[in-house]
């Protein structure tokens, strides 16, 4: 048990244990010195006594209260209650804490049709070319396409690669490169009529002549001439028939092909014939060539590379405002058809080849490919 003593001299009250009993103990603060009562009913005693002031005389150390030990459910309720502001403070900030990450936590994660798609090369190509179309910047529209009369638009909006445009021929170019050395070594090319010319026309010129003179003969030999001028009206019916197919035959043999044959059709009667992929490629050419020329800053027909070769095609859909649509008017869809040819050191890059509208605008019908003819200009009655 603790007993609260005081001492006699400077009167301060300390505390110290029954095991003290009948024993001496020293002030902690004075250091004087008295002894302890022998028994606890002495010290109840002179606990409940009456209490020494200073200035009576010095005796034994009074006793001042007799203190029981705390139960151990005593020192659990004040353990308890020292507890209480710590859990207070910690629930405030809990629920603080709450209040501040609730909104995140319960934030949805960004699925892949909200993240953010890396912008495709076809459609940034595409978006330039309609930004210059609509600040009608035309070096950087001459940069990025081929067109000698592109759209007029005043805005465009929500241009998207169509994957069903996509298209890709691979090969190689030697096939090709040996096909150009063939025609080079009988053929030049005339850019005014868009063909090519024999490089020997009368050695061409007398083989048709050998077949005419031929024909004749054969003609002659039948007596077709002399049956049509003199015969009855059957032999008259069957001399003209066997003279008009030798004619027939003839203009078959006719040599233009040879003479001032286009280079699709140099394509399809080469000897070999070309693989189908570098045909695919050579054919791309003969259905357009200018654009090619345009694109390769040369003819193509003057490359010499032989190496492997790549083709690629591909669709951008843009709906558009017409700058000189009527006030109201409602968007039109614009759809661009972008090219990009590689072949060794030969790197085109993406660039518009062709532009044409997909649906009928308030001006009437659709115009042709590669025509833009302005909103609101209506036919004359």
């Amino acid at each position: 048990m603790t007993i609260r003593l005081s001492c006699p001299e400077c009167l301060t009250t300390f505390l110290t244990t029954d095991e003290r009993l009948g024993q001496i103990v020293s002030c902690p603060k004075c250091g004087s010195s008295a002894r302890m009562p022998a028994t606890m009913e002495e010290v109840a005693r002179l606990a409940s006594g009456p209490k020494r002031r200073r200035e009576d005389p010095p005796a034994s150390p009074a006793v001042v209260d007799p203190v029981e030990d705390d139960h151990p459910d005593d020192r659990r309720r004040r353990r308890l209650r020292r507890l209480v502001p710590f859990v207070l403070g910690a629930l405030a900030g809990l629920g603080v804490a709450t209040l501040v990450l609730l909104p995140l936590l319960r934030r949805p994660e960004p699925t892949e049709a909200e993240a953010p798609r890396p912008m495709d090369p076809v459609e940034r190509t595409a978006r330039a070319f309609l930004d210059a179309l609509v600040s009608r910047d035309i070096e950087r529209i001459e940069l990025l396409s081929t067109l000698t009369d592109p759209p007029a638009i005043a805005s465009f909006d929500d241009a998207q690669r169509d994957p069903e445009g996509d298209e890709t021929i691979r090969g190689s170019f030697a096939p090709i490169a040996a096909l150009h050395r063939t025609i080079a070594e009988s053929y030049t090319y005339d850019p005014a009529i868009g063909r090519f010319q024999n490089a020997n026309p009368l050695g061409v010129a007398a083989e048709f002549l050998d077949e005419a003179d031929r024909a004749r003969q054969e003609n002659e030999q039948a007596d077709v001439y002399s049956r049509i001028a003199g015969g009855s009206a059957d032999e008259q019916l069957d001399a003209a028939i066997e003279f008009a197919e030798s004619f027939a035959r003839l203009t078959q043999a006719l040599p233009r092909r040879e003479l001032v044959p286009t280079y699709e059709q140099l394509v399809r009667d080469a000897e070999p014939p070309l693989p189908p992929d570098a045909q695919a490629l050579a054919l791309r050419f003969g259905e357009d060539p200018d654009t090619w020329d345009d694109l390769l800053g040369r003819p193509f027909f003057t490359i010499e590379a032989d190496g492997p070769f790549v083709l690629e095609e591909a669709e951008v859909v843009a709906t558009v405002e017409d700058t000189l649509a009527a006030a109201g008017s409602p968007a039109r869809r614009l759809r661009l058809r972008l090219l990009r040819f590689r072949l060794d050191a030969i790197d085109t890059g993406w660039k518009v080849v062709a532009a044409r509208r997909e649906d009928v605008g308030p001006s009437g019908p659709e115009p042709s490919p590669g025509a833009f003819e302005s909103p609101g200009q209506t036919p004359s009655p």
